[in-house]
Order: C-alpha cells, then structure tokens, then sequence
C-alpha cells in the first residue's frame, strides 16, 4: 500500500470515531464539481474533521438536483453551488475552513489554485477538467481520488449501473492509459454546439450523455468508496496486500473488483523528464500519449 502521505499525516481512532489529529488538521482537500459524488464526499470527510477543503465549480445549482445534491433544497435554484456547499459546511459547526472558488478549472485562474492543496477530489464527469487533474497529479504531484457514475439504459430500463474510483500518483497508471477519457472525448466536449451536432450526424463525433446520474444512493455509494481510498492510504486499514490503484463497482450485480493496471509505456506517466517539473509545466498542456493536446482555458472575466 502506497501512502499518500509518507511519515507526515498522523491519524488517530478516537472511540469509535476515526479523526485528523495534530498537523494533519492543516492540509487542504479541493472537491471538484460538489454536486451527486461530490456532495456526498464533502460531507463525510467534514464529519471525519478536516481543517481546509477548497470548493471549485463555475455553475448554479438546478432545482431539478435537489434529489442528488447533499445539503440543498428546492430553493437554492440559481445559487452558486460552492456557496452552497460552503454554506452548509459551516453549518456543521465542526470548524473546517472553506475556500469557494466560483470557477471551472478550465479557467486558468482556477487551475492555478490547485497547486496549493495536498489531495484533490475529482467529482467532474467532463473529460476536460479530467485531463487537467491528470497533469496536475503527474506534474506538481498532488494526489488525485477521480470517480464516476454511469447509468446505462435500453429504452428506458436500467441495465447497468458503474461506478469508478481511481488514485492518480505518480507511479500509477492515468486515466489515459486506462481509458476512462481520451484526446477525441476533450476535442468532442470542446466543440461547438452546431459542430457536434453536425459531427455526431456525420459519425465522427460520440453523441455526449445528457442526463447525469439522479439516483442518490448511487452517488453515495462511490464517494464512501472514495472516502475509504483515502482513509486506507492514510492508514493502511485494508491491510498491506491492497495495493490497487482503482476500485469499479458493478452496483446493479453487487460486484466490486480492484486493479492496478501498469501504466502505457508511451503515456505521459511514465515520461520521466516531465515528472514532478511542477511551475516548469503549464497545466494548460495536456500530453495525451504520444500526442500533445493544447487545453483551451476559458477566459476569466
């Protein structure tokens, strides 16, 4: 088992309580996107007592999500969803300190901002901020939990539900290597609306999901997951045979697998000149494999 934290994050069990004792009260955690996934991760790690967490995600909540999102009501419409969460993790009144950054990590400005804390949640389902979190774990190596949910149905029946927790750190394989995004999925999201359109009827383009997971027990279920990632590579407590780098969790057949797939021998993980360059490497340059894809920030107003 690979720690996250080698001899630096001390963690005590307090009756039946796990908490962050001593200096580890002082690391900074960032959420992505604290919507389904994310909401629930927040508000398990703000109960297990973390001191600093950072909340990153440009957009406003939608009342329709109040059926997934963890702390909101009907009435938090058109509320800034870090502000809302950042609301709520006040409320708690445990004392965790909250950063609201009202932006994508696609701005530049955003992006920036992950720098400065120790482990990164990625609750995102674009491809985009994925390729950014990848550069960042690989570069500046600040650890990053990924994870997903995906809802697969025929003609309106459920037939597969999946969820994914992945560890990027160096060393480990990245969600290039092991598929979970791509270079054409970043270029496919990029595109304007009219051209995807277009490039969807002409069968050069994948059609994009519309409708994002709204089943809460399943969100749940894969930020507890996260959770525990975390907690075993703090602690150890899965024991020291778990050394999988991504747990999937076939939740409509009960099934749970891990691996840890050997990273592509042509991949950005294994180029050993780039690795840890940190301020030498803008996270605005994703090197996809053995190409380079150029990462469009959106411009900050």
């Amino acid at each position: 088992m690979r720690s996250l934290f080698p001899n630096s994050l001390t963690v005590r069990c307090a009756r039946s309580d796990l908490r962050f004792s001593g200096s580890s009260a002082g690391y900074t955690w960032a959420w992505l996107a604290p919507a389904g996934t994310g909401s629930a991760v927040i508000q398990q790690l703000v109960r297990l007592g973390i001191g600093t967490i950072s909340v990153f995600d440009g957009d406003r909540f939608a009342g329709s999500n109040v059926n997934r999102v963890y702390g909101s009501t009907v009435f938090d419409a058109g509320r800034a969803k870090v502000v809302l969460q950042s609301q709520q993790v006040h409320g708690i009144g445990l004392g965790t300190d909250v950063r609201a950054i009202p932006r994508h990590i696609t701005e530049e400005s955003a992006a920036r901002e992950l720098r400065s804390c120790d482990v990164v949640f990625g609750c995102t389902d674009k491809a985009l901020p994925r390729g950014i979190l990848v550069r960042l774990a690989l570069h500046y190596l600040v650890p990053v939990i990924d994870m997903g949910v995906t809802i697969e149905s025929e003609e309106g029946t459920i037939c597969g539900i999946y969820g994914r927790v992945t560890t990027l750190m160096l060393g480990e394989a990245c969600l290039f290597c092991r598929g979970r995004t791509s270079p054409d999925r970043i270029r496919e999201e990029s595109l304007p609306v009219e051209q995807r359109e277009r490039e969807v009827a002409e069968g050069y383009a994948k059609e994009l999901a519309t409708n994002e997971p709204a089943v809460i027990m399943f969100t749940t279920m894969v930020a507890a997951q996260a959770v525990s990632e975390l907690l075993h590579r703090l602690t150890g407590f899965m024991g020291a045979d778990r050394e999988s780098s991504e747990v999937l969790l076939f939740l409509h057949e009960s099934r749970i697998r891990t691996n840890r797939t050997p990273p592509n021998p042509d991949c950005q993980c294994l180029r050993a000149r780039s690795l840890g360059e940190g301020g030498h490497q803008e996270l605005s340059r994703t090197h996809l494999g053995t190409a380079s894809y150029s990462v469009m920030f959106r411009p900050t107003r």
